[in-house]
């Protein structure tokens, strides 16, 4: 006999209707997605945004052939999750620690030049808290930098651990002041402060636990011994520390995703016998995320996109390049103050790469919508410029790593 709880799950999920279409049609995008862009590889064009496209044309809000439902969300949600997680698994601590100071110093000046950029939009559109909309403008998309990294085959060079760490303070660093001063439960801000400092001494407290745990010779000739066939302990040990880090920050208030990037960059920073390089369990890990997971949330971000309140509302048009303006002019422009240590070409793609995001927009979009603080066409327009950055900066970047790296091999070249 199949349990109650189980029961129900599976008369919700089965309920909705055309669930299994809508699974069927999400699989299918994430099938063609990779081939579509490999049939034109020179555009660059991350398949990532070419998922959202097809997931926005097959929604409500286009050929509406599917509509999101219980299990899609969910999927979407796991996704959003593991994309982080791996994120985070792409760290060097090292090179963390050599670009902390530039880091830090970068988050500063995006987050002047996007409050003050937000209130110069919110001359043009109402907007009644500004600061929520400047919060928004100084974050990255972690999640869809790596994938680019990895397929400029630049995500273990300097350069591309200086993006990861850069791409990591905007995602986050954004991510915990939306956190801390607005809330859809309308807590307090110094509550929220003593919430997120206690959330951090958890985390830390879980990161020496599991150091000490790894050093043990039992439990790593263990997980070496059970990690093959059906047992798969290292990829489940990765999924149980996700899934805690992601309940610890629910516990505290935050969403889930901050414990997803913590559960991933811990794992990285604490490992010190190679279990994170390697080769079966990155394999293993990719292959859960990228060949599953991921690809759901990506499609199921474009299934929920509702461009259509802007045909509607054509004046809220304006705002989409004001947005990516604001952008450019947070994220980017910090980036060029590197242009004398990593050359012109990679400061400028370094800018475009941090200029692109959209990950941290949904989260403020949904804050927002509770808050009041933004109409839904305001909302579909930060949005929609949040796809046109994944859209327009990465193959820009990509195109000016490839000719930095082209210039560098002549020069090098060159009879002496």
């Amino acid at each position: 006999m199949v349990p109650a709880p189980f029961t129900n799950v599976a008369v919700v999920v089965v309920g909705e209707p055309r669930v299994f279409v809508s699974l069927v049609v999400i699989a299918a995008i994430a099938v063609l997605a990779p081939i579509i862009v490999d049939l034109k590889p020179s555009l660059r064009i991350p398949a990532v945004v070419v998922e959202m496209v097809l997931g926005c044309a097959v929604g409500p809000f286009g050929f509406n052939l599917i509509s999101p439902n219980v299990a899609t969300e969910v999927l979407s949600f796991l996704g959003l999750g593991y994309l982080l997680f791996v994120a985070g698994l792409e760290l060097n601590p090292i090179q963390i620690r050599i670009h902390a100071r530039s880091v830090v110093t970068d988050f500063a000046m995006s987050a002047v030049l996007a409050i003050g950029a937000a209130y110069l939009i919110a001359r043009i559109e109402p907007i009644s808290h500004p600061l929520l909309l400047g919060f928004a403008l100084t974050s990255t998309s972690l999640g869809v930098i790596v994938p680019v990294l990895r397929d400029a085959n630049e995500n273990q060079t300097e350069f591309g651990q200086m993006t990861v760490a850069h791409a990591s303070m905007g995602e986050f660093g954004s991510l915990i002041l939306v956190a801390v001063f607005f809330s859809s439960d309308d807590s307090a801000p110094a509550l929220r402060i003593g919430l997120f400092v206690a959330f951090a001494i958890v985390m830390i407290s879980a990161d020496l636990i599991m150091a000490r745990a790894i050093r043990s010779t039992w439990l790593f000739d263990i997980v070496r011994r059970l990690r093959g066939g059906s047992w798969q302990l290292d990829v489940r040990l990765a999924i149980l520390v996700l899934i805690a880090f992601a309940a610890a920050a629910d516990v505290f208030g935050f969403d889930g995703i901050l414990g997803c990037f913590a559960a991933g960059a811990i794992i990285k920073v604490i490992d010190r016998r190679g279990f994170t390089s390697d080769h079966d369990l990155v394999t293993k890990v990719d292959a859960v995320g990228y060949g599953f997971l991921i690809p759901v949330f990506f499609i199921s971000s474009g299934i929920n996109l509702n461009l259509r309140l802007l045909i509607e509302q054509p004046k809220h048009f304006i705002l989409i390049p004001a947005f990516l303006v604001a952008l450019l002019v947070a994220r980017g422009l910090p980036a060029l103050r590197h242009r004398h240590q990593i050359g012109t070409d990679r400061a400028v793609a370094l800018g475009l790469l941090l200029s692109t995001t959209l990950t941290v927009l949904v989260v403020v979009v949904s804050i927002a919508t509770a808050l009041h603080i933004l109409d839904a066409a305001s909302a579909a327009a930060l949005l929609a410029s949040g796809l046109l950055s994944e859209l327009l900066f990465p193959p820009v970047a990509r195109w000016l790593l490839e000719r930095a790296t082209n210039t560098v091999d002549v020069v090098t070249d060159q009879p002496a």
